[in-house]
């Protein structure tokens, strides 16, 4: 039973032959609770108790797959958060940022607001003249969750080597359009630092 277990894993999961040990180990704790249910003793649920070792194996492999990268690395950040861009196209794009206290309209809609009008939320907006790419960290914190990927080690690199700002005060990702959205702390990538430039392609995703 432990065997055509590790294999059910193995098959479900695509692992290697090399992460058998967590396969035995998940299989065993599974095979234990069947017969142990089996017998009457304990009446596990089986049906969750896989769920969650299959979502815990995933988790284990996508850990070290996370270490075997090296997350100092700004480039593979930066990969991440246009990876992040590409995943979510609900990108506000306008000429320029807003100004403090500027006022709805001040900002012009590229190509204009009739492609916005059913989008609920936005992820990034895009400046074309100030090339400029404001960026919502409550999103792309989200998303990396998601992808099991470590959103302060993220942070840190692109902070670290100067490939993002984090302004301290929340922005408005529509702030000087006529759209609506909350305030929220951003990041900056300024498009004219080199490395940058490879967020953005004429295909602006709106």
């Amino acid at each position: 039973m432990v065997r055509e277990t590790t294999d059910y894993f193995q098959i479900k999961l695509g692992l290697s032959e090399g992460e058998r040990f967590w396969l035995a180990a998940a299989a065993t704790l599974l095979v234990g609770a069947t017969i142990s249910k089996q017998l009457g003793l304990i009446d596990f649920d089986i049906m969750s108790m896989r769920k969650f070792l299959l979502e815990q194996l995933r988790k284990q492999r996508n850990t070290v797959m996370e270490m075997s990268l090296n997350a100092a690395d700004p480039e593979v950040q930066l990969t991440r958060v246009k990876n992040f861009m590409n995943s979510n196209r609900n990108w506000v794009v306008t000429d320029a940022l807003a100004k403090q206290g500027s006022q709805p309209g001040s900002c012009v809609l590229v190509p204009d607001g009739v492609h916005y009008q059913h989008m609920r939320e936005f992820v990034l907006r895009y400046a074309t003249a100030d090339k400029k790419i404001m960026v919502s960290e409550e999103k792309l914190r989200a998303w990396c969750n998601v992808q099991e990927i470590n959103y302060r080690q993220l942070l840190k690199t692109l902070q670290e080597h100067k490939y993002c700002d984090r302004p301290r005060k929340p922005r408005a990702l529509t702030a000087g359009t006529r759209l609506n959205s909350a305030t929220e702390i951003v990041l900056i990538f300024d498009l004219t630092f080199l490395p940058n430039a490879t967020l953005i392609t004429e295909d602006y995703g709106v």
